[in-house]
This record gives structure tokens, C-alpha cells and sequence, in this order.
């Protein structure tokens, strides 16, 4: 069988959907943007609401680490990071 993105949403969608009845639950989210002001602009947005827990990385070469190690229910990425191709490292983000 193989498996689609639409599979994978659902799948997410549904496990979101479980952790959302636990109160104490609050998603976690991993900002990747090599700018600091902006990353920093962007949790402090998030964190205002006080239901997202917040990581940021400035540096790309160590954000995959990152993510895996942090297990991210979001990635919030900047698609413009020079030298980088921004959807080819949303794939590798999201299947590494």
C-alpha cells in the first residue's frame, strides 16, 4: 500500500485532534530563519498565546538535528535561506 501526503494529513490531523482535548497540551513549534530578529518576531507571536511551546533556529546546517531531536508538530521555515533551496529542505525536513 503505498502511502500518500493526504494519508500523512489525515494521520496528523487526527493525532492533533487527540492532543487537543488534553489541556495541558500545547504544540510545539520549531522556527527556522537564519535573520534573529525575525525568528525571534515570530515566537514571541506565538508565545503571546501561551498555547505553543517555541524553538528557534538561526542556524540551517544544525536545524535538522534540531528537528529531529525536538520532534516539532510545526516548522515554520524560511524558504529563503541563501544557498538553500527552500521546498528541497521542507522535504528533507519533513522525511529525513
Amino acid at each position: 500500500m503505498h502511502t500518500t501526503d493526504t494519508d500523512i494529513f489525515k494521520a496528523c490531523y487526527h493525532e492533533h485532534i487527540k492532543q487537543q482535548k488534553d489541556l495541558n497540551y500545547h504544540p510545539k513549534v520549531l522556527i527556522i530563519d537564519i535573520d534573529a530578529t525575525n525568528a525571534k518576531l515570530i515566537a514571541e507571536i506565538l508565545g503571546e498565546s501561551e498555547n505553543y511551546r517555541v524553538q528557534i533556529s538561526i542556524n540551517y546546517q544544525k536545524a535538522l538535528a534540531h528537528a529531529q531531536q525536538y520532534q516539532p508538530d510545526l516548522i515554520i521555515l524560511d524558504s529563503m535561506i541563501p544557498n538553500y533551496n527552500g521546498l528541497k529542505e521542507a522535504q528533507i525536513l519533513k522525511y529525513p
